[in-house]
């Protein structure tokens, strides 16, 4: 199953959060990323997400929105694919999980599962590699060292929570990238990343999740970014965190279903 990535036109309306008055069926719309640097590509990619989660044992249907970083010195591929980049390896967007048979996913008596949220993203991590790097059966998971956190914060106005937790996934560089169909932005030569990785070489990215309910569009929103930790040819240890973190939390906190 391959993805199809889908440039989204937003519209503006209003949304209550989780217990918000209103009888009408809830109505799904896209949500908006107000506040897109220049270093990030206007274009906000949508791709269904029902198909991977009903694979992975997760009952529910809904979409993942995201951004790309874009391109740079004179380059025709993301930054997101240069390991000299603050953008290497950088996601941010948003996961909108549907409603269903009245019961909404991660979360049982109003209490938040940090895990199944955090699964969302282990998900997506894992097809992206099988089906962009090639890779046939990629290992993503939680790093036991670093716990995942849980924490109430306000977010598009509404009362949700902040989870934080760090992945081990291969870098999704390497010899097999898929090439044929892809826009430029997503075509990633050899040399882009070959004098300071290795092929799928393994990194952490340190997750930062947002999350909050709509109950006048029927879903849980699961705002998502992450930075990446690697070790390169060199013997180096590279960390992206300071550097990116606070314009990724930025864009993050524009983002609005309202």
């Amino acid at each position: 199953m391959k993805r199809v990535l889908l440039p989204i036109v937003a519209t503006l309306l209003v949304v209550s959060c989780s217990g918000g008055g209103g009888s009408s069926a809830p109505v799904h719309h896209e949500p908006r990323f107000q506040s897109i640097p220049a270093s990030w590509s206007g274009t906000v990619n949508s791709i269904d997400m029902e198909a991977y989660w009903n694979e992975a044992g997760i009952p529910f249907g809904g979409m993942n929105y995201f951004l790309l970083p874009m391109p740079a010195g004179g380059n025709a591929w993301s930054e997101r694919f240069n390991p000299d980049s603050k953008y290497f390896q950088a996601w941010i967007g948003i996961y909108t999980v549907s409603d269903s048979n009245r019961a909404t996913y991660g979360l049982q008596d109003g209490e938040l599962d940090e895990n199944a949220i955090a699964k969302l993203g282990i998900v997506d991590q894992t097809h992206w590699l099988m089906e962009f790097s090639q890779i046939p059966s990629p290992i993503v998971k939680l790093d036991d060292a670093y716990p995942i956190t849980k924490e109430g914060a306000t977010i598009d106005g509404c009362d949700g929570w902040k989870v934080t937790c760090r992945l081990t996934t291969p870098a999704d560089t390497g010899i097999d990238n898929m090439q044929a169909g892809m826009p430029p932005l997503l075509v990633v030569p050899k040399s882009a990343w070959e004098t300071r990785i290795a092929s799928y070489q393994p990194i952490s990215l340190d997750v930062c999740l947002y999350v909050w309910h709509s109950a006048e569009n029927g879903e849980l929103n699961v705002i998502y970014y992450n930075s990446a930790r690697f070790t390169d040819l060199d013997g180096n240890t590279v960390d992206t965190k300071a550097a990116v973190s606070d314009e990724l939390d930025s864009i993050a906190k524009s983002i609005t279903v309202r």
